[in-house]
């Protein structure tokens, strides 16, 4: 008995025949790259804060420090609705001996709370009267621009774009130069600056915090492309 062959072979068979027989284009290759960059104004303000604390132990510094963290928690909550729009990071906590570092055990100890707070620069006023209180308790020690995720995505897509036309014009340009050659583009690749990263770091000054908001973020695509070039190129 004949069996029949089932028909989602046969279609699969039919759809990958075209992809079997497809060569690669053939021809002189071109390799360019292009990059572009466009300026976005920042839709987050990131801060970097410290929390410092000392204690007859090791132990009671450290507790010190995370209380003044636990703090500034609260005095977010505070902030109601748009508490929501605040994001409070913990990075990272030291704890280092004062006096002669010969003593045991250490007169005294020093601990400090890093910290990173981003939020809506449309926050700042409000983050500044909040950092006010406890004074002394939580410094502000830099401050960046930053880009949230959807400002990036849309900074991203038009520094691409841009960088893809001008690869284009490049590529047509050299290809009439090499002797009237048309470019096709055969593979093309973006590569973005990366995840979405804060502006240069600026201090602030050591008498309190300062805070404002800060210049446009530069957003930097590269478009790197391979192009087939094929004679009969619509040259000037």
């Amino acid at each position: 008995m004949r069996r029949r062959p089932r028909p989602g072979i046969l279609l699969a068979a039919a759809l990958l025949a075209p992809l079997a027989a497809a060569e690669p284009p053939s021809g002189p290759r071109l390799e360019l790259a292009a990059t572009a960059a466009v300026e976005a104004v920042p839709d987050r303000v990131v801060l970097r804060l410290e929390a410092a604390a000392e204690g007859a132990r090791r132990e009671d510094a450290v507790a010190a420090a995370e209380d003044a963290g636990r703090a500034l928690r609260r005095a977010l909550a505070g902030l109601g609705e748009t508490r929501r729009a605040v994001r409070l990071d913990r990075v990272g906590l030291s704890a280092h001996p004062l006096g002669d570092p010969r003593a045991a055990p250490p007169a005294r100890w020093r601990a400090t709370l890093a910290l990173r707070l981003e939020a809506p620069p449309e926050l700042l006023p409000r983050l500044e009267a909040l950092l006010a209180r406890p004074a002394g308790a939580v410094a502000v020690t830099g401050q960046e621009a930053a880009l949230g995720p959807q400002a990036r995505r849309a900074a991203e897509d038009a520094a691409a774009r841009e960088a893809v036309r001008v690869l284009q014009r490049r590529a047509a340009a050299v290809a009439c130069a090499l002797g009237g050659y048309a470019a096709a583009p055969a593979r093309v690749r973006i590569a973005t600056g990366g995840p979405a990263g804060p502006g240069p770091l600026r201090a602030l000054a050591a008498e309190g915090p300062v805070l404002a908001a800060e210049s446009p973020v530069e957003v930097t695509v590269r478009a790197e492309g391979e192009f087939v070039l094929a004679p009969g190129g619509d040259c000037p």
